[in-house]
C-alpha cells in the first residue's frame, strides 16, 4: 500500500531541489509590451479577468496583475504565457484572421495557449523585441487592432511593430 504523505512529501522535496521539469514550476511574472505604443498585455477587467474567455488588450504599463505574466517553457521552442493569480493562459479563440486572444484554461497539448517566436529565439526577460507566433494558426502573430490583442498574418521579418513583443 503507497503512502499519501510519503508521496506528497517526495515531491515537496522534489520542488525544493528544482528536479521538477520547468514548465511545472513558476517562472518570475514579467510585463509583455508591445513595440508600437509601448503598451503592455493586459487582461480587460470588464470581462472579469477570472473567466475563461476574457478578452487581452493593449494597456498602458502598470503594476497590476492583470498584465503580470508567466513565461512557462514547454517541449521545444514553445511556452505558454499565464496570468500568476487567474492561472489561466494567452489562448487564440481560434485560428481564422483576426481572432481574439482570450485567456484560457492552460493544457500543455492545446495548441491554442502555445507560442513561440521567429527564429526559435527564446523569449525571454532581455530578450528583445520579437515576434509571439501561435501554435495554433501557423503563420499568424499577436498582433493588436486598436486596443484588442488579436492575431493576424505575421508580417516578414521584424517590420510590423504591432506584433513585436518584449518581456520587460
Amino acid at each position: 500500500m503507497r503512502h499519501p504523505l510519503r508521496i506528497v512529501s517526495a515531491l515537496g522535496v522534489a520542488l525544493a531541489l528544482g528536479l521538477v521539469p520547468a514548465a511545472a514550476q513558476a517562472a518570475t511574472p514579467v510585463h509583455v509590451k508591445e513595440a508600437e505604443q509601448s503598451k503592455c498585455l493586459d487582461i480587460r477587467t470588464e470581462d472579469d479577468i477570472f473567466v475563461p474567455g476574457a478578452r487581452l488588450q493593449r494597456f498602458t504599463c502598470h503594476d497590476v496583475n492583470e498584465q503580470r505574466w508567466e513565461i512557462v517553457p514547454l517541449a521545444g521552442d514553445s511556452f505558454v504565457l499565464r496570468n500568476p493569480l487567474t492561472r489561466l493562459c494567452v489562448a487564440a479563440d481560434a485560428a481564422g484572421f483576426g481572432a481574439q486572444v482570450v485567456e484560457r484554461a492552460c493544457g500543455d497539448a492545446d495548441p491554442a495557449v502555445r507560442w513561440f517566436t521567429l527564429g526559435g529565439v527564446p523569449f525571454v526577460k532581455g530578450s528583445g523585441f520579437n515576434q509571439i507566433r501561435s501554435s495554433l494558426a501557423p503563420g499568424s502573430c499577436l498582433d493588436t487592432l486598436d486596443t484588442f490583442v488579436k492575431i493576424f498574418p505575421c508580417s516578414p521579418g521584424l517590420t510590423n511593430k504591432a506584433q513585436l513583443w518584449a518581456a520587460v
